[in-house]
């Protein structure tokens, strides 16, 4: 009987720990597809050379291929631990 009542604890401990990686990996989510980083931006800007202005499109932001292999680092390390 002790090894169901382990089994159900550790079952519960890994139910945790499960929901906590899919929370963190929504999110992390939900911050990519955010109106941060997609579509584009546009900015009038004055010509310096005819005095008229000028609409200047842009790229919003992108996220820094670090910050992704940070975020993907904790994840994995979170998955891997003990």
């Amino acid at each position: 009987m002790n090894y169901i009542k382990q089994l159900q604890t550790e079952n519960t401990r890994l139910k945790a720990d499960l929901e906590c990686i899919r929370t963190y990996v929504d999110a992390f989510r939900q911050h990519l597809n955010s109106d941060k980083f997609s579509g584009t931006e546009q900015r009038w800007i004055e010509c310096a050379a005819c005095g008229d202005r000028h609409v200047l499109q842009s790229r919003k932001d992108w996220i820094a291929t670090a910050d992704v292999h940070q975020r993907l680092a904790h994840i994995q390390q979170f998955i891997w631990k003990g």
